[in-house]
């Protein structure tokens, strides 16, 4: 699976693709469990940690597997939205209820004041104003939410951690954006009703494959259902 880190702008290749469906949908996050356990998380993460079911989950383990080990295979939501040259993928770690702080704004004077407010805007005038905040700042009330038909650029640079649709505008998040190709596979749809689950790896010696003990998650994705049924009204389109 070839999927691709966006940690700052989108390829300009991928900018003006048109989103055509905006579905909730369910990752595998694979994560090395000696920094942390069920509570903090370390928020540290890699492309080759996010796959598209348990198996390939399972398999990336056991080749990052060294003495002493232990893993967690945790499922997440993640917001997919699908482009002609494939999707890109969102979601938020470290949270019980990823993507919940995702809030743009309904008014003109109310992304004023949260740029007026945001922690670092003595850094934005001495350096550059970050592209996901110009282009707000440029942009209708009309256009700021997400749905099917708007530019995948102006999508992503919406959730890009220095964004004013947060709130409270500034503070620490781990927002996860990937880029994936139609030939790499496509996610799992996740329904409303999906009970997540997490595992964590025993390890019965070097000779064996880990064993993987499910246990109970507490992931909410009711957020990210709520970004798909918002789309949908926008749009006026069928979510899938």
């Amino acid at each position: 699976m070839g999927l691709e880190r966006i940690d700052s702008d989108l390829p300009e290749s991928w900018r003006r693709l048109r989103i055509h469906t905006i579905s909730a949908c369910k990752l595998f996050y694979v994560r090395d469990g000696r920094n942390a356990w069920w509570g903090r998380w370390v928020t540290r993460w890699y492309v080759g940690s996010f796959h598209f079911d348990w198996e390939g989950a399972r398999q990336y383990a056991e080749r990052q597997r060294t003495q002493g080990s232990v893993f967690h295979i945790i499922e997440v939501p993640a917001l997919i939205l699908r482009v002609s040259k494939g999707y890109a993928l969102i979601t938020q770690l470290g949270v019980s209820t990823p993507l919940a702080d995702y809030q743009p704004p309904t008014t003109s004077d109310q992304l004023k004041m949260r740029l007026e407010s945001a922690p670092y805007l003595w850094r934005w005038y001495k350096a550059q104003v970050p592209v996901c905040v110009r282009g707000q700042l440029r942009q209708k009330p009309d256009k700021w939410c997400v749905r099917a038909t708007h530019q995948l650029g102006r999508t992503m640079d919406s959730f890009c951690e220095e964004s004013l649709f947060w709130q409270p505008v500034g503070s620490a998040r781990v927002i996860v954006r990937l880029l994936g190709a139609a030939s790499d596979g496509y996610p799992e749809i996740l329904r409303p009703k999906h009970e997540m689950q997490s595992w964590g790896s025993r390890s019965d010696g070097g000779n064996y494959y880990l064993r993987w003990l499910a246990r109970p998650q507490s992931f909410d994705a009711s957020a990210i259902h709520k970004l798909v049924r918002s789309a949908v009204r926008a749009a006026g389109l069928q979510g899938k």
